[in-house]
């Protein structure tokens, strides 16, 4: 963190991403990511004092290259001029942004809308370590984190998040859909990471609310997070995590009674218990609660 402050204080990438509150922060374990969008714009690391910052070339093609490239007759593209974005420099966080957002698909989108929507949440694409457990994945991956406040203290809660469109949310008959599985993986996982996991968001939330202050109150976090990050409640976990599927991209009559997507919701509920699975049309703006 001291070393963070410090980068805050030169103008670059890290002081414009602190000044853009649309970009949400994954900490990990001694590193963190960028994300828009589900994608990753820049993945940091730390040696020393220094801080070590890497982007995917993908996202340098400079979207306001206008160059016409030739394809030869044998195949081959002729390129004189390279349009990956050769600098850092003012306006390049938007360039990043237009262009990782070519590579985000409606489902990541929705995500990153519904992690906008709350100041409690603090985390996307989460990779769980499941090595050694008896699951289908090693590194199963979750989309969100969010901290809830109850009258005992704050619990930790994860929701998955899936576009209507998506198979996964559906099986024939008396199968399950894939979803049900994934969501029982994730809860296992947490069941076995438990004392883990509340310690690593435990500092997560003190973290935030420093790179928070960092940004001189342009990044916000939520009253729940700021009570776990300054020790006035503690944050718990329920012995069988919670867990929610989040589904979204409905229209009006797939929602309704004896609409295409009704039959499969009530299936997800009688599944996964009716407290656990919420639906929505559009995912801007929408705030995800278990309970209250």
């Amino acid at each position: 963190m001291a070393t963070l402050a410090a980068l805050a204080q030169k103008p670059g990438w890290w002081q414009d991403v602190l000044a853009d509150a649309s970009l949400i922060i994954g900490i990990r374990d001694e590193k963190f990511d960028v994300y828009w969008n589900g994608q990753s714009l820049f993945n940091a690391d730390f040696q020393g004092e220094k801080v070590n910052v890497n982007t995917h070339v993908k996202y340098l093609l400079d979207p306001k290259r206008d160059d016409r490239v030739t394809l030869k007759e044998d195949g081959i593209f002729h390129v004189e001029l390279t349009p990956i974005l050769p600098r850092y420099a003012s306006g390049t966080l938007s360039k990043l942004k237009t262009a990782a957002y070519l590579f985000s698909g409606m489902e990541k989108q929705g995500v990153h809308a519904i992690a906008q929507a709350s100041e409690n949440i603090v985390d996307v694409e989460i990779c769980l370590d499941a090595k050694n457990l008896d699951t289908k994945r090693d590194y199963p991956r979750i989309d969100i984190a969010a901290f809830e406040q109850r009258p005992d203290g704050v619990e930790l809660v994860f929701w998955e998040a899936k576009l209507f469109a998506n198979k996964e949310l559906r099986a024939n008959g008396r199968d399950s859909p894939e979803v049900v599985g994934q969501i029982n993986e994730y809860k296992q996982v947490l069941q076995a990471r438990k004392t883990e996991v509340l310690a690593s968001y435990s500092s997560v939330a003190k973290n935030l609310v420093t790179i928070a202050e960092i940004s001189g109150g342009i990044r916000k976090v939520g009253p729940a997070v700021r009570r776990v990050a300054d020790g006035e409640e503690l944050l718990k976990m329920s012995s069988l995590a919670n867990v929610g599927l989040a589904i979204f991209g409905f229209d009006a009559d797939q929602k309704a009674d004896g609409g295409i997507g009704h039959k499969h919701y009530e299936k997800l509920k009688n599944l996964l218990g009716e407290n656990s699975v919420r639906r929505r049309g559009d995912a801007d703006g929408w705030k995800l609660h278990f309970k209250g």
